[in-house]
């Protein structure tokens, strides 16, 4: 088993300020090479990469409200790699909202306790990557009436925009480990495996065709959205063309 670690914890500001937030969340490859504890060179980086950009996409948006996919991104929340530690590998991801009074998340549904504040953005780094990864989701209620309160459209296409990131993330699943799972102390969130390495690059590209389908979410302002597929049990981006 070789695992790296992603943070959370709580520290005070300087001068007494406004705490920040630590999220911590631990990184397990099993399987192949990792059950000796290591990772093929490129596609070890390859998929670590394409976890940490995901996440750094996810907290992007919940800093500011902006889904991109590129550019620089906003100091109110970072995420940061410490060196492997010796004797396996092992690596640590921490997540720091640095001004979680002031982030977008915590305008938009309310919540500015600190403890509240790791948990929605928790929610939503966790939602995001199951919904790309076409796994089932489970949330308390509360989580779900906080992501309710993001604009209509916006969770869709965040999921969207970390979907190559995601693709990146599966390369190490059969080519030197078989599993991955995202886990935050000893609670699994995310188990990625075969499954949804074959999920995240299926290719639904075809002939043109006319359907029923159920819409997911639809943003009025964009035109874009996300609808569900029952034929191929995944939901896929909606964009209108102007006719």
């Amino acid at each position: 088993m070789t695992a790296a670690i992603l943070s959370s914890t709580i520290r005070a500001g300087t001068g007494g300020g406004v705490m920040s937030v630590q999220i911590k969340y631990k990184l397990v490859f099993e399987g192949g090479d990792a059950d000796y504890y290591r990772l093929p060179a490129h596609e070890g980086a390859s998929s670590l990469e394409g976890l940490t950009w995901s996440v750094a996409l996810v907290t992007n948006y919940a800093a500011t409200g902006e889904i991109r996919s590129r550019g620089s991104l906003s100091p109110r929340i970072r995420t940061y790699l410490r060196p492997p530690r010796q004797g396996s590998f092992l690596t640590e991801l921490w997540v720091m909202v640095t001004q979680p009074e002031s982030i977008f998340l915590t305008s938009v549904i309310g919540v500015y306790a600190v403890n509240s504040v790791s948990q929605a953005v928790n929610a939503l780094i966790v939602k995001s990557v199951k919904e790309v990864c076409g796994l089932a989701v489970n949330m308390t209620k509360k989580e779900e009436d906080w992501l309710k309160g993001l604009p209509s459209g916006d969770l869709e296409a965040l999921v969207d925009k970390i979907e190559p990131s995601m693709k990146r993330a599966h390369n190490i699943i059969g080519e030197g480990a078989s599993t991955i799972t995202i886990k935050k102390g000893y609670t699994p969130l995310v188990a990625l495996d075969h499954i949804t390495k074959a999920y995240v690059n299926a290719d639904l590209r075809g002939d043109e065709k006319t359907r029923s389908v159920s819409v997911g979410a639809f943003n009025a302002n964009t035109g874009n959205g996300r609808v569900y597929l029952p034929d191929v049990g995944k939901t896929v981006l909606l964009i209108s063309a102007e006719i």
